[in-house]
């Protein structure tokens, strides 16, 4: 009898945790990186508010409506739909050299640095998407936790500013890859609408 009750609290805990990591944290992954694509669609806001680019543009019209459509695609990017889409899917600019209506607009903007500040909040949104996709992946943010210690003992142990800039030129790299597969779905979804 005893082992059973022990079964039995190890299934209700079990049932529990996957509750709260397949529910609540879920909503709360979300939500989180919704709120700050809100901040990037503000700021590129701001930028069109210190006439930086003009908000009638066809660019700030195209960079606004790519944000919103990451807002509100957001509650639908995990970890098993990205790797469908990567790998099932033939997705227009799933390969970050093709251009794709977001660099073409970002490379149409004239002054300088505007399109560098443009450009880093859109490195920074793509790496906002892959952090909710991790982050939403109980089994993804293990095996990082887990590889993390040894990726700090590498980066310490000797090669260290070299090995620093090729792993984060290498974040970089599949942020964008991931980026525009998100976008991509997200611009042909059929209820991609403005936030």
């Amino acid at each position: 009898m005893i082992l059973d009750l022990d079964a039995l609290e190890g299934l209700v805990a079990l049932s529990a945790l996957l509750w709260v990591v397949y529910g609540p944290w879920q909503w709360v992954c979300t939500d989180y990186g919704r709120q700050l694509l809100f901040e990037k669609r503000d700021a590129l806001f701001d930028l069109g508010r210190a006439r930086k680019i003009d908000f009638a543009s066809v660019e700030y019209r195209t960079l606004r409506t790519s944000l919103e459509t990451l807002i509100r695609f957001s509650h639908e990017v995990t970890l098993m739909r990205f790797l469908y889409l990567a790998w099932s899917l033939k997705l227009p600019y799933r390969n970050p050299r093709v251009e794709n209506p977001i660099n073409l607009a970002i490379g149409r903007i004239s002054h300088h640095e505007t399109r560098r500040d443009v450009n880093r909040l859109f490195r920074e949104a793509h790496l906002i998407v892959v952090m909710m996709i991790v982050f939403k992946s109980p089994l993804l943010l293990a095996v990082l936790l887990v590889c993390s210690p040894f990726v700090m003992f590498g980066a310490l142990g000797g090669i260290a500013l070299g090995y620093i800039r090729r792993w984060w030129a290498a974040v970089e790299r599949v942020a964008q890859i991931v980026g525009n597969t998100v976008q991509a779905e997200a611009d042909l979804s059929p209820n991609a609408e403005a936030v």
